[in-house]
């Protein structure tokens, strides 16, 4: 696990991509079977789960530190993808897994991390956000007492819902995430109601909670343990939500068969509304495609008129990482071209695996001396260098 955390975000990217090229564990080859798990009975059961459907696999690749740079600088299509039901809430963390306890043949959900950087605790999330006075309920069992591990209801984003948990191994409590925070990468909890509740770590308990307007009671194992009126949040998405290790199995929600009409009533409503206004929206049309084998690199790139002729130019740089690995790249090659794909100029040396970025590089396009034509500015051989926009 030391190994693990000490992972710079370059090589968290190169792992992903060779996890999906090479394993092919998120994409639409392994489709699920939905329908199945959101099957009615009775009209009152809006989602049930036990994770059967799920192959035994991490949900994302690899499991490591959180790494933004994957989303800020690179397209991951396998993180795009919901799995069956569920979709993960914090997107650059590699928090969950599906396996089976061995002694009962039983599935569950695990959730692996323990406690995330930055205090964000992982959640997996299913449902609509119309959803409200329905009743939630699945198994849970805590691997650790130093967290909260339980059951997310009225989520609005991963900053934004309550959690029934279980903490300390004596205590369960009710508590809300708040949007805004005092400080830098502290999330905002507040725990709204709380009582005395003793459990292990070796046993699954039945956490559920029923929303009744503003209204939250909350039962373990049967018997209600907490109850009180908190509406800052009053619908919304269920999910798994822990910043321990935890595992989970049968998820139920249930809602009367009026609720239950009501909520596809506004869903649809919703999806009218939508349409409308993706119907307003100007339709993308593909202008010019080119290649740029070779010397292409990630989203590394800048715009501006090069040439002087008053349209746009591209100029694409690739990197070398040195010592440190994922900072004071050198840059290795620039190459600016039109777009209609002709290259303009190139200086340095193309190599198809400097491609790859997981930090930002020095350069960018610029009038430097005020004479109506564009330099380059940037960084290269530890020198502050201008380069003629025209020819580099």
């Amino acid at each position: 696990m030391e190994t693990l955390m000490k992972m710079t975000r370059r090589e968290m990217i190169q792992g992903t991509l060779g996890a999906v090229s090479a394993v092919g564990i998120m994409g639409p080859a392994a489709p699920l079977d939905a329908e199945a798990e959101t099957a009615s009975t009775a009209g009152t059961v809006l989602l049930q789960d036990d994770f059967s459907k799920l192959p035994a696999r991490w949900l994302t690749y690899p499991m490591a530190t959180q790494n933004a740079a994957i989303q800020e600088n690179n397209w991951i299509d396998a993180r795009a993808h919901k799995f069956g039901i569920w979709s993960n809430g914090v997107a650059d963390q590699d928090a969950w897994l599906v396996s089976m306890e061995m002694a009962a043949g039983e599935p569950y959900m695990m959730q692996q991390w323990w406690h995330p950087p930055h205090g964000v605790s992982a959640v997996l999330i299913a449902g609509e956000d119309e959803w409200a006075d329905y009743t939630y309920q699945a198994r849970v069992k805590p691997l650790a007492f130093d967290g909260v591990a339980g059951i997310a209801f009225r989520y609005q984003n991963n900053l934004q819902y309550y959690v029934l948990g279980l903490t300390g191994g004596d205590t369960v409590q009710v508590n809300v995430q708040h949007l805004l925070t005092e400080k830098l990468r502290v999330p905002n909890w507040e725990t709204v109601v709380s009582a005395p509740f003793k459990y292990n770590t070796q046993e699954y308990y039945l956490l559920k909670v029923e929303n009744q307007g503003p209204n939250i009671r909350a039962y373990i194992n049967g018997n209600k343990v907490l109850e009180v009126s908190e509406a800052k949040y009053p619908s919304g998405k269920i999910g798994l939500s822990a910043n321990i290790p935890a595992r989970y199995q049968d998820v139920r929600v249930e809602s009367s068969p009026a609720v239950k009409q009501d909520i596809s009533t506004r869903i649809r409503q919703w999806n009218v509304q939508l349409a409308k206004l993706q119907a307003e929206n100007p339709k993308p049309r593909l202008w010019r495609k080119f290649s740029v084998d070779g010397f292409g690199a990630a989203s590394n790139c800048r715009f501006g008129d090069l040439d002087g002729d008053g349209k746009m130019e591209m100029l694409i740089a690739q990197n070398i990482q040195t010592v440190s690995r994922d900072a004071f790249d050198m840059i290795s090659c620039l190459t600016a071209v039109k777009l209609d794909g002709k290259v303009l100029w190139q200086v340095g040396k193309p190599n198809p695996a400097n491609a790859l970025l997981t930090n930002d590089n020095p350069f960018q396009i610029h009038d430097v001396d005020g004479d109506g034509h564009n330099e380059v500015v940037t960084v290269r051989d530890f020198q502050l260098q201008i380069l003629d926009g025209r020819t580099g």
